[in-house]
């Protein structure tokens, strides 16, 4: 591994090549650099673990392209938008859109960005793939592009702001997606299936085709797929489209706000894929926490419709649709049917559901015809119909509903759908179906806009999207202990419990929002989906009253398993360089088996590194019962969890002097050099390890200043030498020898 700086330029870019070969990079198109278009970035070249930052300007990027790469678990492909000041996303508008030359793919006319088959680059299965923070506009009839070829072409009917073609573990998070004909759009088919599609606290609104009801503001269809934390709002003025329509197996709609549309659920059959319908979760979904609100006139007077409709009856669902824990609204003039279910082959368990009309209540039917209903602790207004024509399905009613003329929200003129504490809905749910638990408990509930909350647990289920608290008791980024609600305060056990879920002692409890206190930095973002060294040192700022402590936001949940991303806001340039100058290392050592060797962990610094995290990988076949020591590179903080056999993850701080450009006093940073020893690992040599090599390697390195800003230090592996016995030398190594 390269030490020192070589200024010829030959040795230069050999070097340069050799770590971009490796590492992961971070590729930043921005205004008045030398990469400020989207089209100079290597799309056809991403590796696992790249990041594409694409910063807001004052014009939008008229340019489309093709993600056609694969990233991994631990290092997703990430292509992310940075606001400006004021967080207004970067604009990617395929209205004269340009498709970069040194691509080439089929059906660019069916999106701004196509996640999915390429002749350049090379055709593959996309995989772990996150798109975030941008908003992304005009992939519609209405507009032309330039394709690859310089080719003028019109977007067909079908088009979409981001459509993947095909797909695995896909992300798409916190981006605007209107003017389209479709939003956001998922194909699958009987030979290619897309899989582990998330969709997150998005904003999708304002597409279609005036006059036709084929085009979505979502339109999906996948094995496993999840919505949660999105505004859905109207379709395009004239347009006659769904909010969400969903062909998918595994579908969860969770904690998200659907405004409008010709219906705010078309949840139907998988008519393009045999692989869907075959799927064991084709007859179960989920849809739970959300809001769905119907204005007046908007469209297909049906909430929700489960089934199929393709006319081939036996693909549809026939399963069950389960739907609780909902807040209907309508404020419709005339009538207003929840469910449509397709057959009566197609069953819905409804409860916990606030069903709220504006008008009297004989305009509220459960049923539009067909189906098997089973309703238990509703809210309704009285006089709700079975349907408003002649139904043939069935309706099961325990006779649990709770009626009035009103739940009582906090706000209904303003849109405030929360109950108040004196609603009859306030305590008067029941138990979810078995078959919603544990994994669609209903633990969240969404915030406006696109964001979301723990839902408090005080006693039984409050009726609809949302608990009532009646003690708040407000939460804090960095409020992480006591577990798993933290108190209020954030002191140095804060920081203790930051450090044990950096280095995996403990795991952010699912059913709160502690992943979400603890995913502190940037402070700009209120997080990254990432817990590292930087969220360390951001506890350590809100401890010590260097920030104010602020309520807590950003990410909900983690976007890769731990996977350092360079400074947002540092430079192509300068992440290559201080990657260069920035170095974790494991020091060979060698030792005679039953006895002890210590290896030292070694580190290049530039005396800006507060806060180290990395897992350091072992035989432990060969290697066992680590002990860690003190190092004399100052850490006085020595958080290493031992505890899975073959690794050990650690968390080191507590440096004692500050430099001379430290933005916290009081918070130390380690000192200027190289070769420094930032800890030691003694191990014990198996009395049968075999003679030679055994590896030792570092994974997930990163570090932080006291800014906190992240870096992302090279890592260099180590290895014990298990030398030979001397067989001349006692009878344990005669013994060992003649063996």
């Amino acid at each position: 591994m390269k030490k020192h700086f070589f200024f010829s330029a030959v040795y230069f870019f050999v070097f340069l090549f050799a770590v971009m070969s490796v590492k992961a990079t971070v590729y930043e198109v921005k205004p008045n650099t030398p990469l400020d278009t989207i089209a100079e970035v290597p799309w056809a070249n991403l590796q696992p673990g790249d990041t594409v930052l694409i910063y807001w300007k004052e014009t939008a990027y008229k340019e489309k392209w093709v993600i056609c790469r694969q990233g991994t678990a631990d290092q997703p492909i990430t292509v992310r938008g940075v606001p400006n000041s004021n967080g207004d996303l970067p604009i990617i508008d395929g209205n004269g859109a340009v498709t970069p030359t040194n691509l080439n793919y089929a059906s660019e006319q069916r999106g701004v960005i196509k996640i999915g088959g390429a002749n350049i680059p090379a055709d593959t299965m996309p995989r772990y793939i996150t798109i975030e923070n941008l908003e992304i506009r005009s992939a519609h009839p209405n507009y032309q592009f330039t394709d690859d070829g310089g080719n003028t072409q019109t977007y067909t009917s079908a088009a979409s702001s981001i459509y993947v073609e095909k797909g695995e573990n896909i992300i798409v998070r916190n981006c605007k997606l209107h003017d389209s004909a479709n939003g956001f759009f998922v194909a699958s088919s009987d030979d290619t299936v897309s899989r582990s599609i998330l969709v997150e606290g998005n904003y999708i609104f304002g597409n279609g085709i005036v006059g036709s009801a084929f085009q979505h503001n979502n339109y999906t269809a996948a094995i496993g797929i999840i919505f949660q934390y999105n505004r859905f709002g109207a379709m395009r003025s004239g347009a006659n489209g769904n909010a969400l329509k969903d062909r998918s197996a595994g579908t969860v709609v969770r904690y998200n706000w659907i405004e409008s549309g010709n219906r705010q659920l078309d949840l139907v059959d998988g008519e393009d894929s045999l692989q869907i319908r075959s799927a064991p979760e084709y007859r179960q979904t989920f849809v739970y926490g959300n809001l769905l609100i119907e204005p007046d006139g908007a469209g297909n007077s049906q909430i929700a419709h489960y089934g199929g409709d393709s006319g081939t009856t036996a693909n549809y669902r026939k399963g069950t649709l389960y739907f609780y824990n909902n807040t209907i609204v309508s404020t419709r003039t005339g009538t207003t049917t929840l469910f449509r279910l397709s057959t009566n082959e197609e069953t819905c368990d409804a409860r916990n559901n606030i069903f709220y009309v504006t008008a009297t209540g004989s305009n509220l039917a459960l049923l539009d015809d067909t189906g098997v209903l089973s309703i238990s602790h509703n809210w309704f207004k009285p006089n709700w119909r079975i349907s408003h024509g002649t139904a043939s399905g069935t309706i099961i009613n325990d006779g649990t509903s709770v009626q009035g003329a009103s739940p009582n929200f906090a706000g209904e003129a303003a849109q405030d759908f929360r109950l108040a504490s004196d609603s009859a809905a306030v305590d008067a749910g029941t138990n979810l179906h078995t078959d919603a638990l544990p994994t669609h408990n209903v633990v969240r509930q969404y915030v406006k806009h696109q964001t979301g909350e723990a839902r408090p647990v005080n006693g039984a289920f409050d009726i609809g999207a949302f608990e009532v608290q009646t003690a708040l008791v407000p939460s804090y980024e960095a409020d992480v202990a006591a577990r798993p609600n933290g108190d209020g305060s954030i002191l140095s056990d804060d920081v203790v419990q930051v450090r044990r879920f950096l280095n995996a002692t403990h795991t952010p409890d699912q059913t709160t929002d502690e992943f979400q206190r603890a995913d502190s930095a940037p402070i700009a973002t209120l997080g990254d989906g990432k817990i590292l060294s930087d969220d360390v040192v951001q506890a350590r700022r809100y401890q010590n009253g260097t920030n104010p402590k602020q309520f807590v936001g950003g990410p909900m949940t983690q976007s890769a398993s731990r996977t350092p991303i360079d400074n947002l806001v540092a430079n192509v340039s300068t992440i290559i360089f201080e990657n260069a100058r920035r170095e974790v290392r494991v020091e060979s050592a060698s030792g005679s088996v039953g006895q002890k060797v210590t290896v030292n962990i070694r580190v290049d610094a530039q005396s800006d590194e507060s806060e180290y995290g990395f897992i350091l990988r072992y035989d432990q076949a060969k290697l066992s019962n680590p002990v860690i020591g003190a190092g004399f590179a100052g850490a006085s903080v020595r958080s290493c969890n031992r505890t899975t056999a073959g690794q050990i993850n650690c968390s080191i701080g507590g440096f004692p002097t500050n430099s001379p450009t430290s933005s916290d006093t009081g918070i130390g940073e380690i000192g200027t050099g190289s070769n420094q020893i930032l800890i030691t690992v003694t191990f014990t040599i198996a009395a049968n390890a075999p003679v030679g090599t055994t590896p030792l390697a570092l994974t997930n390195v990163n570090a932080s200043s006291d800014a906190p800003v992240l870096f992302t230090p090279t890592a260099a592996n180590g290895t014990v030498t298990i030398p030979a016995p001397d067989c001349r030398r006692g009878r344990d190594m005669r013994a060992r020898c003649n063996n």
